[in-house]
């Protein structure tokens, strides 16, 4: 069984590589027509993906439904005007970022309403006074575990347990030396709101970047109540916060 599951993970792994064939065939094509209609100065590429993908690592097969950092870290490519070219932004952004940065740029409003914060202050060195808003050091994460396979043109899903429902937090500060993955775990059908999780991992992932260590139990009791309580409220906060509310 081993074997099997090895060989179909280099037959995903090779079919994966193959499609991205395809997407830079799309990207060459999207750009050279931007080019071609003399809109590049106005015009922003953004290159990101909807997640990350586990293969083997923490003894899982092919998918994409942990928190950690091989499942939730995704790639974020950005080229426009006042972008300066090979830099790199070391900030934590996420998914609900991107529909506000776009509409940032596009000279929309009502921005403040939504849960994601613009990354034009960020991306843009010109127009970092316009947000007056410390970046955040935290980004929540969280899942849904999927316990029923939905039918669609008959085939199925692969799926989980609800048990696997978890939601957390990345809070990375490279200037303090902190990068810590913090999660809560609960059952979908008992607890779908997080009121009383029942399991909880912590990882110091500067020290175990393969986050392989578990730290919240570690050592008889784990960590002392006080790091257990800020945790679960700043999790918490982020969890429930809406729009201009949030961190």
């Amino acid at each position: 069984i081993d074997l099997l599951v090895e060989l179909n993970m280099d037959v995903i792994a090779r079919h994966r590589l193959q499609t991205l064939l395809t997407v830079d065939d799309m990207v060459r094509e999207i750009v050279e027509l931007v080019e071609e209609k003399g809109a590049t100065a106005e015009t922003y590429f953004f290159f990101t993906s909807d997640h990350g993908f586990h293969m083997g690592q923490h003894c899982l097969g092919p998918c994409k439904r942990q928190p950690y950092d091989t499942d939730v870290r995704i790639p974020l490519f950005v080229r426009g005007p006042g972008v300066a070219a090979g830099s790199k932004i070391e900030a934590l952004v996420g998914h609900p970022d991107l529909a506000p940065t776009i509409l940032t740029l596009a000279g929309a409003e009502g921005v403040g309403e939504m849960d994601g914060d613009s990354m034009v202050p960020l991306l843009v060195p010109s127009r970092r006074q316009e947000s007056g808003k410390v970046w955040r050091t935290a980004q929540l994460l969280e899942y849904i575990g999927t316990q029923e396979a939905p039918k669609i043109d008959g085939s199925g899903h692969i799926i989980d347990n609800g048990n696997n429902t978890f939601r957390g937090l990345r809070h990375i500060e490279p200037a303090r030396g902190i990068d810590i993955a913090y999660y809560e775990f609960t059952d979908l059908e008992a607890d779908w709101n997080f009121h009383s999780p029942n399991f909880y991992e912590l990882y110091n992932v500067t020290e175990d970047p393969e986050q392989m260590h578990n730290l919240y139990y570690r050592g008889g009791e784990g960590i002392d109540a006080d790091l257990r309580q800020a945790l679960a409220l700043r999790v918490r906060n982020e969890y429930t916060c809406k729009g201009a509310t949030c961190s």
